[in-house]
């Protein structure tokens, strides 16, 4: 799993083998070219599901999703 300044990278390919798996300390940011600390968090949740990460980036504009902590699922589809 990939991690950068703001996290554990969150994208469409990587929860859809994780939708089952729990993500903490959740943030949506600008996708702007600014720098990394000037990046304005749009959205923040405290707890979530692969599945639910990703309807919800399928249903919001272009945004940069982070995490700070991953819970992998016992089960495996």
């Amino acid at each position: 799993m990939e991690r950068d300044d703001l996290g554990i990278c969150l994208n469409k390919e990587m929860l859809s083998n994780q939708l089952c798996s729990t993500f903490t300390h959740v943030r949506a940011y600008e996708d702007t070219d600014t720098c990394v600390d000037e990046m304005l968090v749009m959205f923040s949740f405290p707890q979530m599901s692969g599945q639910e990460l990703l309807n919800t980036m399928k249903s919001t504009k272009k945004l940069v999703w982070r995490a700070d902590y991953f819970c992998p699922s016992d089960y495996h589809f």
